[in-house]
């Protein structure tokens, strides 16, 4: 996460901070968040900023927390959706709803 959030303006600190905020205040654990957060922030934040990559890990992982995913398939769609903001687009077909 340092090396990460170096490459962004950002720190280590601060990210683990805000990554252990989101996860108390929606009931999740910050040691299975860390590994998806820093791939998701590494591939999408070039692209979209580190704002709005912060906000959109947060949105995913409350859209999958709220239809009961478990850690394991969290994981997974985090890193599907990484690899996919890695391209510069995510479309609909891609996240198979």
């Amino acid at each position: 996460l340092d090396t990460v959030s170096r490459s962004l303006g950002s720190t280590g600190q601060q990210e683990s901070s805000w990554l252990m905020n989101m996860a108390d205040r929606d009931g999740m654990k910050y040691n299975t968040l860390i590994d998806p957060y820093t791939s998701f922030i590494a591939s999408a934040s070039p692209a979209m900023g580190l704002d709005s990559a912060k906000d959109v890990f947060e949105a995913f992982t409350q859209f999958g927390a709220t239809r009961g995913a478990n850690d394991v398939s969290m994981g997974l769609a985090m890193k599907a959706v990484s690899q996919m903001s890695g391209k510069g687009k995510i479309s609909a077909e891609e996240l198979n709803f």
